[in-house]
């Protein structure tokens, strides 16, 4: 995916082959921002927006929780793959001028909607420390200027 972010020509490419599911203006997450964004109005709203996965009920997922806000290709049907979001970050005008740069975060895939991520389901996967289950809370984080 980054690959296709940094050469427009790849990009170029895949969409006049692929279609919609390339395109910066009409893929699902395009979609989704589009209809849920102009609905938020403060912090808490934007890291729900940001952590959304509805694909189970939201007609504009098509890839079962691949392609919404927050990707979880482990949602497939027959178990998936061990991949897609794998945290959010958000800040407000607000938290950066009176919190002195603060900013909120949440790590692992989102749980705000469905069940959360679980090694489990992938035993013969590697994964060196990591834990074993993925639910986290939204955690306040301050920046440290000092040294620079």
């Amino acid at each position: 995916a980054m690959y296709l972010a940094l050469r427009p020509s790849v990009r170029r490419a895949a969409y006049e082959r692929f279609g919609d599911a390339y395109s910066h203006a009409n893929c699902t997450r395009a979609r989704i921002f589009a209809a849920r964004a102009p609905n938020v109005s403060g912090l808490d709203a934007a890291q729900r927006l940001l952590r959304y996965n509805r694909y189970d009920t939201d007609p504009l997922c098509s890839d079962a929780g691949a392609d919404a806000i927050a990707a979880r290709s482990d949602l497939r049907e027959g178990g998936g793959t061990p991949s897609g979001g794998i945290d959010s970050k958000v800040t407000s005008w607000r938290l950066v001028v009176e919190g002195d740069g603060a900013a909120r975060a949440q790590s692992g895939p989102t749980h705000d909607d469905q069940p959360a991520f679980d090694w489990a389901q992938f035993p013969s996967t590697v994964r060196l420390g990591q834990p074993d289950r993925f639910d986290f809370p939204w955690v306040d984080m301050q920046f440290d200027d000092e040294d620079q």
